[in-house]
């Protein structure tokens, strides 16, 4: 467990969904969110790393509380945090839990607003951790350029011919 936070490290993180993306059936849908608080440095610059570390924990609650005791939660590092959803429902689901979150960890702490971006991806097909990860991480780049609070649900349809 990550120490501060008390969800999954990087490294468990990494053996869980591995471990998943192996079980993983062809008709089952899942999601890997990556996300991370914007503006943080000017937190820990500004109000010092005692209240960065607090805004960290409360932000681990406010994801556990959000999503699934089924779902693979951790703390990536940094400010940066992931979770891994089995068995979607649907995509539109995503978008909701993704929406939900944000509204959830949007606070003004000593005057300075928090907020995070979600960038995710719908897993279809058998891939790696490493490729997950990179596409999540591609969406969560999109997502922060959209500006502070945003979410970008990338739906990857496998290719075919």
């Amino acid at each position: 467990l990550d120490g501060l936070t008390g969800v999954f490290n990087a490294a468990t993180i990494r053996e869980l969904v591995d471990e998943r993306l192996e079980q993983k059936g062809p008709k089952t849908h899942d999601a890997f969110l990556l996300l991370d608080a914007d503006s943080f440095k000017q937190v820990n610059d500004n109000l010092g790393h005692y209240t960065g570390d607090q805004v960290l924990k409360e932000l681990a609650t406010v994801i556990k509380r959000t999503f699934r005791a089924t779902d693979i939660i951790g703390r990536h590092g940094g400010d940066e945090f992931c979770v891994y959803m089995k068995n979607i429902p649907s995509v539109e689901f995503v978008h909701n839990k993704c929406r939900q979150l944000i509204n959830s960890a949007t606070r003004t702490i000593e005057g300075v607003t928090f907020s995070i971006c979600v960038g995710a991806v719908i897993i279809m097909r058998k891939q790696s951790y490493d490729e997950i990860f990179q596409a999540a991480d591609a969406a969560l780049y999109q997502a922060k350029n959209l500006g502070h609070g945003e979410a970008v649900v990338v739906d990857q349809r496998p290719v075919e011919g």
